[in-house]
């Protein structure tokens, strides 16, 4: 594809979002606004739902690497709900396929391509609508939804981990599955001992919900959970402090207030000290530009959310959302940021493994 093409993709993704984005920012509730333009007008049906993928089979992964490399981890990556979809309540892995293999996973695995062999499944993702109004119909297209997430895991535990260390990481709603298989999975030693580190970014991620995997506490630590959300100093938080639909460990709930998982990406820590733009080590507008631009914003987490600065280079404030969000750029604006985190701590990782033989 050529980088006019993918600059247009970009604009056009960028203006469906922002139409979107606005519907939600609606006063008065919003929710209930947006959910009666793009609900499904049936209840959720199980027999209805589009047939689950086989993960033994190539197309049911955007990405999957037919041998081993020469990387010293593997990458478990989930993304994130795409454009509103009106006609079901989850979609088939067809849909969509040029936005995820073109633009999507590019952008975010991108910090990952030095260190990892990339496994990116398909999955019956759940309507954006599932967001908006966490009722029954909605938390069963959840469940469908991670049902997916959670077979492509197995397979891939299975058929193609061959005890590599694993780094788990999505966005959105990519991230609210991958939050609960932390927690489903963490009596097993295949994912309990080769964890590396979970990046869950781009949701609302509870204390206490991610098993035995604690927050990091530092650009090292492994066995453990990175997240944020990215709002704009002065931005609308209300929604990812009180609104979100979360993963308790039992059920789906509105996140009402509980305190959320909060590692700032500049010093790596769940503290609310705030780190200058001298720590920031670079974003990319990759697919676009692979050139880092370092040094664009300064962060501190502030009751779970990340607040930064605005961007010195105007290319990453294009896709904010409403209210000053950056959940669309947050893998690309901290790009090098997470390239070299993710290596340290997989040498760190390796380093303890070995001396623990």
């Amino acid at each position: 594809m050529t980088r006019t093409r993918r600059i247009w993709r970009a604009i056009g993704i960028a203006a469906c979002t922002a139409v979107v984005a606005a519907a939600v920012a609606i006063a008065g509730y919003p929710e209930r606004t947006l959910q009666f333009w793009i609900a499904p007008g049936a209840p959720f049906e199980p027999t209805t739902a589009p047939p689950a993928p086989d993960y033994a089979a190539l197309g049911a992964w955007w990405m999957r690497p037919a041998e081993v490399t020469g990387t010293s981890a593997d990458l478990f990556f989930v993304h994130g709900t795409g454009l509103p979809d009106g006609r079901r309540w989850n979609d088939p892995i067809e849909d969509k396929g040029w936005r995820e293999s073109s633009i999507v996973l590019p952008a975010m695995t991108a910090p990952f391509r030095s260190c990892c062999r990339v496994f990116a499944p398909k999955y019956r993702e759940a309507n954006l609508t599932v967001f908006l109004a966490p009722d029954d119909d909605a938390r069963r297209a959840l469940t469908l939804a991670y049902e997916d997430v959670r077979a492509a895991f197995h397979w891939y535990l299975d058929h193609a981990n061959d005890g590599r260390p694993v780094i788990l990481a999505g966005l959105s709603q990519g991230t609210l599955h991958l939050q609960r298989l932390l927690g489903e999975f963490s009596a097993d030693p295949r994912l309990r001992d080769r964890l590396v580190v979970a990046y869950l970014i781009g949701y609302a991620v509870p204390e206490g919900t991610t098993g035995p995997f604690p927050p990091c506490t530092d650009a090292r630590a492994i066995r453990c959970v990175v997240s944020w959300t990215t709002v704009a100093e002065g931005g609308a938080v209300a929604r990812w402090r009180q609104k979100v639909t979360i993963w308790t460990g039992a059920r789906y709930e509105t996140i009402a207030g509980r305190p959320a998982v909060c590692v700032n990406p500049l010093t790596w820590r769940p503290d609310h000290e705030a780190a200058p733009r001298a720590l920031h080590k670079g974003g990319t507008l990759y697919p676009v530009s692979d050139k880092v631009h370092p040094q664009q914003v300064a962060a501190r987490c502030e009751e779970g959310v990340l607040a930064i600065t605005q961007p010195a280079h105007p290319g990453y404030s294009v896709l904010t959302l409403p209210g000053r969000d950056y959940h669309v750029m947050e893998y690309n604006l901290f790009h090098q940021d997470i390239a070299d985190n993710a290596a340290d701590r997989i040498a760190h990782f390796i380093s303890v493994s070995s001396s623990n033989q």
